[in-house]
C-alpha cells in the first residue's frame, strides 16, 4: 500500500464505496435464507409446478394424457429447481440481495394476478391464430400492472425494511397456500368428474383403414370445422367434377360448436343437452338411450365398424369402444418425460406471462398431444392421428377386405373418420401435401381435404365399389368467429351425401333444413337396417319443409356460458338464428 508523505493511508474512491455497500449485509446466510425460500419456493410451486399442472387436470378431455401422468415430472423439476436455487439465493448480500428478493416475488405475484385475473379475453387453445395486433392496448395496460407492482414492493422495501421483510414472506405464503387448497381438491376428487383422466390403455388404431368392401360400405368424413364459408370460397367446378351421385345440402347445420361432443353426437343423434349433465354421464348416456346404439345396430347388421378418431373425442369409456368398434385396441401407453416436460413447461409460460410475451409461447392443443404418448411396441396396430395428409399414400392404394375374423365373416364395412380439414394449424396445400412451411390458409386447407377425398373415391372407381357405396361428407362443426363472444354470424356447414346406387349422376344441391341429428338415421337406412327409432334421413326431409333446429354455442369464460340458439328456416339467413337461453356451465363441458 503506497503511503502518503504524512502518513494516511489513501481513501478509498468514493464510487468503489458506494458499490461496496451495496453487498454490504449485517445479516447473516441463515437470515437471507429465511427471507429467500418461501419467495423462492412460491415461484417453483407456482410457475413450474401447479400453473401446467391444474391445466392439465381440468384439461382431460383435450389432451391424451391427465394429471396424474404428469404430476411426478412436474414435482421432481420444480423441486430439483428449488433444491438448486436455495442454497445459492442467500449467497447475494445487502442491498442487491434486497432488489433480487423483490424483483423474484413481484414476478410470482404478476404472473399469479395474470393466471387468475388478465387472460381471460384471448380464448382457447384451438390452433386459430390470435390477432396480436388487436391487443395492443391490452398489452400496454398488462405491462403497465406488471410494472406497478413492482413499484410498489420497492417502495415497500426503500420506505420501511421490517414491513417488507414481513410483507415477502407473508405474500409468498399467501400464494403457496392459495394454491394448495384445489391442489389437494384435485387430488382427492373433490371436484368431482373435472378430474377424469383418460383411459390410455384404449385406443382408435389404423386398423383396416384401407380395406374398404366388395359387398357394402357406408362411409362418413368429418372435415372438423368443415365452415360451408370455406366451400363457397372455392371454384363450384371443384366439386361438381368430383363428387358425382352426391348432393350438396346447403341448409345444414351441427348441434354444437366444438368437437366434443359435436363429433360423436354425429353417431349418437341424442337428443339431450350435453351440457344439462355432470362430467361424463353425457357419454354414457347418448350411446344407449331410447333404444338408438348405432355401433352395435351396425354390428348387429353384418358390417365391421371402424371408428378413426381420438377416443376422447368420441367415447368416455375405453371398454365400451372396446366392445364395438372392430379397430380399438389395448395397450400400455408410456408418457415421455422430456417432451411432457417441455410441453408443460411452454404452457406454464403460455399461462403467466404478460400477454405481450404470449405470443412466443402460443400453440393449439394438437402441440400439446403430439409426441406426448408413446404406444408399447410390442402391440403393432398404430394409433390413429388426426391428420389426413399422412395416409394419402394408403387411400391411393387402399384394397378390399378380406373377411372379419371375429364376427361371422362379413364383408360389409361402416367406417368413419375425423379429418383435420379447414381446422388450424394451416398446414396442408390444395392437394392435400404437407405444407413444411405451415403457410397456408383454411380455404387451400379445405380444398387440401376434398383433394384426399377424391384420392378415396377415384379408387373405389377402380375397384368397381364406389357404385355400391354410401358416402357422407360433413363438419363436427362450422367457424365459430369468437370463443369469447355469443354467435355473431350464422354458421352452416358443409354437408354432402352419396346414396348407394347414385353415381354417375351430376351433383345436386338442396336446401333442405338439415342438421346432424338426421345422418345416424341416414346411416342405418343405408345398413338396411330399422332406422325408426333414429328419425328422419338426410334424403328424406323435404326443401320446403319448417323444422326448427337447435344449436349450442359455446362462450369461454370465466364463467363459461352456453347460448342456446332455434334455427327455423334458412339458415344462412342470421336474422333466423334466434337465442332462446343462456346459462353458466362449469369448466368441464369444455
Amino acid at each position: 500500500m503506497k503511503i502518503k508523505k504524512d502518513g494516511a493511508a489513501p481513501k478509498k474512491h468514493k464510487y468503489l464505496e458506494k458499490f461496496g455497500a451495496l453487498f454490504t449485509d449485517k445479516r447473516g446466510y441463515l437470515k437471507r435464507l429465511a427471507i429467500s425460500a418461501p419467495i423462492w419456493l412460491a415461484l417453483c410451486f407456482t410457475v413450474l409446478f401447479f400453473g401446467p399442472f391444474e391445466l392439465v387436470a381440468y384439461s382431460g378431455k383435450s389432451l391424451f394424457y391427465s394429471y396424474k401422468d404428469v404430476w411426478q415430472i412436474l414435482a421432481v423439476f420444480a423441486g430439483a429447481v428449488f433444491l438448486v436455487g436455495v442454497p445459492i439465493l442467500p449467497l447475494i448480500r445487502g442491498k442487491i440481495f434486497n432488489y433480487v428478493m423483490t424483483v423474484i416475488l413481484s414476478l410470482t405475484c404478476s404472473a399469479y394476478l395474470q393466471a387468475m385475473l388478465f387472460n381471460g379475453e384471448l380464448g382457447a387453445l384451438n390452433g386459430d391464430a390470435v390477432d396480436w395486433l388487436s391487443h395492443k392496448g391490452d398489452m400496454l395496460i398488462n405491462l403497465a400492472i406488471w410494472a406497478g407492482i413492482l413499484i410498489i414492493w420497492l417502495f415497500i422495501m426503500y420506505m420501511k425494511r421490517s414491513l417488507w421483510r414481513k410483507l415477502t414472506t407473508v405474500m409468498a405464503a399467501l400464494v403457496v397456500l392459495s394454491q394448495a387448497v384445489p391442489l389437494v381438491g384435485i387430488f382427492t376428487g373433490a371436484f368431482g368428474e373435472k378430474t377424469t383422466f383418460p383411459e390410455h390403455d384404449y385406443y382408435l388404431s389404423k386398423e383396416g383403414m384401407f380395406d374398404y368392401s366388395e359387398e357394402h360400405n357406408v362411409l362418413v368424413f368429418v372435415l372438423d370445422r368443415l365452415d360451408y364459408d370455406f366451400i363457397a370460397a372455392l371454384d363450384p367446378s371443384f366439386f361438381s367434377e368430383n363428387l358425382d351421385g352426391f348432393t350438396s345440402y346447403t341448409n345444414a347445420i351441427t348441434t354444437y360448436a366444438r368437437t366434443r361432443p359435436a363429433l360423436s353426437h354425429i353417431l349418437t343423434s341424442y337428443e339431450g343437452c350435453v351440457y344439462d349433465f355432470e362430467g361424463e354421464d353425457y357419454y354414457k348416456e347418448a350411446w344407449n338411450a331410447n333404444g338408438k346404439h348405432l355401433l352395435r345396430d351396425l354390428g348387429q347388421a353384418g358390417y365391421r365398424v371402424d371408428v378413426y378418431a381420438e377416443m376422447n373425442t368420441m367415447f368416455s369409456d375405453g371398454e365400451f369402444a372396446f366392445e364395438y368398434a372392430d379397430n380399438t385396441d389395448h395397450a400400455k401407453f408410456d408418457i415421455p418425460k422430456e417432451v411432457i416436460l417441455k410441453k408443460m413447461m411452454e404452457l406454464s409460460a403460455y399461462r403467466y406471462s404478460p400477454t405481450a410475451l404470449k405470443p412466443f409461447f402460443f400453440h393449439d392443443t394438437n402441440y400439446y398431444n403430439s409426441g406426448a404418448v408413446e404406444v408399447d411396441e410390442t402391440y403393432e396396430r398404430e394409433p390413429y392421428f388426426v391428420d389426413e395428409s399422412l395416409y394419402i399414400e394408403g387411400f391411393e392404394s387402399l384394397g378390399l377386405a378380406g373377411e372379419k375374423t371375429d364376427s361371422e365373416g362379413s364383408t360389409k364395412c361402416f367406417k368413419f373418420y375425423h379429418f383435420n380439414g379447414p381446422h388450424a394449424p394451416y398446414y396442408m396445400n390444395e392437394d392435400g401435401t404437407r405444407n413444411p412451411d405451415g403457410e397456408t390458409d383454411n380455404v387451400k386447407q379445405t380444398k387440401g381435404s376434398f383433394s384426399i377425398l377424391f384420392r378415396i373415391f377415384n379408387r373405389m372407381k377402380e375397384l368397381g365399389i364406389y357404385e355400391k357405396s354410401a358416402i357422407i361428407i360433413t363438419a363436427d362443426h362450422g367457424r365459430a368467429m369468437s370463443d369469447i363472444h355469443p354467435l355473431q354470424k350464422e354458421t352452416r356447414v358443409g354437408l354432402f351425401y352419396k346414396p348407394s346406387g347414385s353415381a354417375g349422376t351430376p351433383l345436386a344441391e338442396s336446401k333442405a333444413p338439415i342438421s346432424t341429428y338426421n345422418i345416424a338415421a341416414s346411416i342405418m337406412k343405408e345398413a338396411g337396417a330399422d332406422y325408426s327409432a333414429y328419425g328422419r334421413a338426410i334424403d328424406e326431409v323435404g326443401e320446403d319443409e319448417i323444422i326448427t333446429r337447435t344449436y349450442y354455442k359455446t362462450v369461454v369464460g370465466p364463467p363459461n356460458y352456453i347460448y342456446v340458439y332455434e334455427v327455423t328456416g334458412d339458415a344462412s339467413v342470421f336474422e333466423n338464428w334466434v337465442e332462446v337461453e343462456n346459462y353458466e356451465v362449469p369448466d368441464d363441458v369444455y
